[in-house]
């Protein structure tokens, strides 16, 4: 008969214990948040399904989609050049 503490260890996994900042930081957990924008705007603006019904032509869809995306996003946002940059903080 096992003791409850040693049922509570189990229940809260063998992993439990290295699940530490600093090594969570270094595996990059956490990060996903800098991503979803991106992918909401994508689906947003492109529609969230594919047409394409074998393996690669679904890739080159989502490659041609995430790449009209990119040029599209660049051209309503342009980056600001230093002079402008520049100009407005005088």
């Amino acid at each position: 008969m096992r003791t409850r503490s040693a049922l509570v260890a189990l229940r809260r996994g063998v992993y439990r214990s290295q699940m530490t900042a600093s090594r969570l930081k270094r595996e990059g957990y956490g990060t996903r948040w800098h991503v979803e924008p991106f992918f909401s705007g994508l689906k947003r603006m492109m529609g969230s399904t594919l047409a394409s019904r074998t393996n690669i032509t679904m890739t080159n869809e989502t490659a041609f989609k995430v790449l009209a995306c990119a040029i599209q996003r660049q051209a309503l946002h342009p980056p600001l050049k230093w002079f402008q940059l520049n100009h407005c903080l005088l």
